[in-house]
């Protein structure tokens, strides 16, 4: 299904799903709500086979808005980078950007991200600040943690920042011809796609530039143990990206994580012969604690939910570290599939 403006547009805000049922309508309504012209944009869903009423969702907005350009398009590879380089190949704009179906953007988005596109035309792609907020007991102290230095250090997008190029963007912006020139987005990986294909971008000496006026929110895991999940899986491709991209790779501070389970392993193995190093590790633990929950008191969180940070903040943590081991274990056996690494090679 599709409706088309009869003007070339000039963006193409695309956005990957597989059963986002309890999102996209939310995520789709904050993209056809924009200040900017609606024959300057276009509108790109690409639904990974969704089980659930995703599909159905889209295509009642889609009737709905019979006016707008809004495409519905397949995508049978089902991860999120096959999705993005089937949007890539599709859309009509010069630029495109691409949330996150967890995300809503506010009104003034594709505004705001043309005129820093437009301040900076070094830039290969521009994104900004990410509010991220949780629903629930365990979303809101979640949605605190991704938010603070202690639960994701010097994430700019998360924590704020100053104006200025940065190694990474979130819901960004991108010049269609840059995405396409580095091969699109490597299918090899099934998360942390962006990462790699921002560290082909600066290796080919692109900008990504970071303007904090340009905002948007995320919805945070609303349990400890899709946290787990997440952080988990995403901390493992981490490291298998290193055969992805080698060049201009990953910040020194992504490991940390590793480190903290590490000295956590570390302790309890050798408090097997020396008892005492097991109280030293509960002295750490006790401290790690203490700095998680003066971190939540300064958070606006309910009561209950600052002795809670702790344990949330033990969970990014250490699954995060965990993660990261079991990938440097099995990363001398893995081999990427090189066909798939840069799929847009050759594209127009």
């Amino acid at each position: 299904m599709m409706a088309q403006s009869a003007e070339q547009p000039l963006i193409s805000f695309m956005v990957v799903v597989r059963n986002e049922q309890a999102h996209i309508e939310r995520c789709l309504s904050t993209m056809l709500d924009q200040t900017l012209a609606p024959d300057r944009y276009e509108i790109i869903v690409v639904d990974g086979l969704s089980r659930d009423d995703s599909r159905a969702i889209v295509e009642r907005i889609i009737a709905a808005n019979p006016d707008r350009s809004i495409r519905l398009l397949d995508n049978p590879g089902l991860i999120l980078s096959s999705g993005w380089n089937i949007g890539i190949k599709a859309a009509r704009g010069k630029y495109v950007i691409r949330p996150d179906a967890h995300g809503e953007v506010p009104r003034d988005f594709l505004e705001r991200s043309l005129a820093a596109m437009e301040a900076h035309p070094e830039a290969a792609a521009v994104g900004g600040a990410l509010e991220t907020i949780g629903q629930g007991f365990w979303g809101e102290t979640i949605a605190a943690l991704l938010s603070s230095r202690v639960g994701v250090g010097g994430s700019t997008f998360r924590v704020g920042g100053e104006p200025g190029p940065r190694e990474t963007v979130v819901f960004g912006l991108y010049r269609r011809q840059d995405l396409i020139e580095i091969g699109g987005f490597d299918e090899g990986l099934r998360v942390n796609q962006d990462n790699v294909c921002h560290a082909r971008l600066r290796a080919a000496g692109k900008i990504l530039y970071f303007d904090p006026s340009i905002r948007s929110t995320y919805y945070a895991r609303g349990t400890l143990k899709t946290l787990w999940q997440q952080m988990f899986r995403r901390s493992r491709w981490l490291v298998l990206m290193f055969k992805h991209q080698r060049s201009q790779n990953f910040s020194p501070r992504y490991y940390v994580p590793l480190g903290f389970v590490l000295t956590i392993l570390a302790l309890l193995i050798a408090g097997l012969w020396a008892p005492l190093l097991w109280i030293v590790l509960a002295g750490l633990l006790g401290v790690y604690a203490l700095i998680g929950m003066a971190v939540a008191a300064g958070r606006k969180l309910r009561p209950l939910q600052v002795p809670a940070f702790p344990p949330a903040m033990f969970v990014l943590h250490f699954s995060y570290g965990l993660g990261e081991l079991i990938g440097f274990l099995i990363l001398p056996f893995y081999r990427p599939d090189e066909s798939r690494t840069h799929p847009l090679k050759g594209t127009t």
